[in-house]
């Protein structure tokens, strides 16, 4: 196959290849309407191997997400409980001596 360059704006940034039909060896003609050129199978793959990485990204975030929540509300779950029980261990007359609402020590 033959690549010829064709509209050359900025050759270092912008180009457009088109392949020539052409017989090969063998016989067999190879035209770009019936197979992909070379730069369109490594589009796809690049454009699969991006699309992994933001797909992996995706679900790592996902996952992330879900850990610390799962995490903060473990936490906080753990620190309202020491301080119930903390609360119920009081003597009665911290309640005497402390109006309601107002929780000091």
């Amino acid at each position: 196959m033959f690549f010829i360059i064709d509209d050359m704006m900025f050759p270092s940034v912008i180009f457009r290849v088109t392949v020539t039909n052409e017989t090969t060896k063998s016989g067999i003609n190879t035209s770009d309407s019936n197979q992909l050129s070379t730069s369109g199978k490594l589009d796809a793959y690049y454009i699969g191997v991006y699309g992994g990485i933001i797909a992996s990204t995706l679900v790592a975030a996902s996952v992330q997400t879900c850990l610390f929540a799962i995490t903060l509300t473990l936490s906080s779950k753990r620190v309202h409980d020491l301080m119930f029980a903390a609360l119920l261990r009081l003597q009665m007359k911290f309640f005497d001596t402390n109006p309601s609402g107002k929780v000091t020590y």
